[in-house]
């Protein structure tokens, strides 16, 4: 059974004897990435090589250098989300009154069109009344 798996399987298709194309590979970016990355591929296909740890150990003192850097700029971002969260709740909160308020004013006029049609017909029904009282007048 083994050798009939590895008679099907293709030896040109381990990906393990095929250098890994990378096609977001980090030449663009910060030396640190790029030395680190370079290193770190050269080491997938030839071996680690100890000469390579004394630039590892350069790029890594000087990233512990910037780290506090790194720290002020994410904790400036934190109180900046928060800040912005906080922002966008108030934002809804008002959206929902205003919501609120939109949809009293909507029922408050369509209330104030219903006693303007129910006065308009009380006045119709009044000149009509006094129109009657007017004819019932005239006939005594």
């Amino acid at each position: 059974m083994a050798e009939e798996i590895h008679d099907f399987l293709d030896s040109d298709l381990n990906h393990e004897h095929e250098r890994v194309k990378h096609k977001h590979a980090p030449l663009k970016f910060t030396p640190w990435v790029s030395k680190t990355f370079e290193i770190l591929e050269r080491w997938a296909e030839e071996g680690e090589s100890p000469g390579d740890h004394a630039t590892l150990g350069a790029i890594l003192e000087d990233f512990n250098r910037a780290t506090p850097v790194f720290t002020t700029l994410v904790e400036t971002g934190r109180k900046d989300a928060l800040a912005l969260q906080l922002k966008t709740q108030e934002e809804k909160q008002t959206l929902s009154k205003l919501e609120q308020v939109q949809s009293e004013a909507k029922a408050t006029g369509e209330e104030i069109a219903a006693a303007r049609i129910q006065s308009a017909e009380a006045q119709q029904r009044a000149e009509e009344a006094q129109g009657r009282i007017t004819e019932l007048t005239g006939t005594l």
